[in-house]
């Protein structure tokens, strides 16, 4: 920036030269001048705004080469045995995992979540809580130890037939610049949406009470990452989204 900037004045300064030679050194070159301070007040700021674009993209450069590389990768349908609606329950067998060659984040750890039952983990920041959830949801495979679903090895399973049957939603829910519809039936066009299983799920996550006082209701535009609601209301609308989908 400062480079570009200092190209900028001293292109100016050699245009005034130029122009002070040919007005010569009678009164003409006030108003050259004059011309002069103004087109540099106003190009100054044009020419750092186009050094900090041209920064900022340069920085993003790496994202997107590693991004078109992700595209350009070969799907590979996983294979692994249909796991069935779980009955029974969720079982960790002395789990370990760690992220990489950091230092473990959860060491040989036995849990069992049951059927019908509500849970919750509760811990300081970096015990482990969410690798708990990553582990459950199958995004990792335990170093040692073992997920058990139903008493089935989540590491032989194909991880979609698991993953369907789970609504996960994140400290940060994911709301798009969209109706509140559009987030709540994420990724649904819109001739196969049921009316009626988006109303019963923003009843049971307590989102009808006030989706339904808006001008639009369902049909209200949230803003980009749902800026017209509060922070209450996108995760009640993010458990409306699990529970439809």
């Amino acid at each position: 920036r400062p480079f570009l900037e200092t190209l900028v004045v001293l292109a100016g300064l050699g245009t005034l030269m130029v122009l002070t030679n040919v007005a010569g050194q009678g009164k003409e070159i006030f108003p050259i001048l004059a011309v002069f301070a103004v087109g540099m007040y106003r190009v100054l700021p044009l020419a750092a705004g186009a050094s900090a674009q041209t920064m900022a993209l340069a920085s993003l450069l790496p994202s997107v080469e590693a991004v078109v590389s992700l595209l350009g990768e070969e799907i590979v349908k996983e294979k692994g045995r249909t796991l069935l609606p779980m009955t029974d329950r969720i079982e960790f067998q002395n789990v370990s995992f760690s992220y990489r060659d950091r230092e473990e984040v959860l060491k040989n750890i036995s849990l069992t979540f049951k059927n019908n039952k509500s849970y919750g983990i509760v811990g300081v920041s970096g015990s482990g809580k969410s690798t708990i959830i990553d582990l459950l949801a199958g995004f990792f495979k335990p170093q040692t130890g073992k997920v058990l679903i139903d008493g089935i090895d989540l590491c032989d399973v194909d991880t979609s037939t698991w993953l369907c049957q789970l609504g996960l939603i994140s400290q940060e829910a994911f709301i798009y610049s969209g109706t509140i519809e559009d987030n709540i039936c994420f990724g649904v066009d819109e001739e196969d949406r049921n009316k009626d299983r988006i109303r019963e799920a923003t009843r049971i996550a307590f989102a009808n009470e006030f989706i339904e006082v808006l001008p639009e209701s369902y049909q209200t535009i949230v803003g980009e990452k749902g800026v017209k609601l509060s922070g209450g209301q996108r995760q009640r609308l993010a458990i409306a989204r699990a529970i439809y989908l």
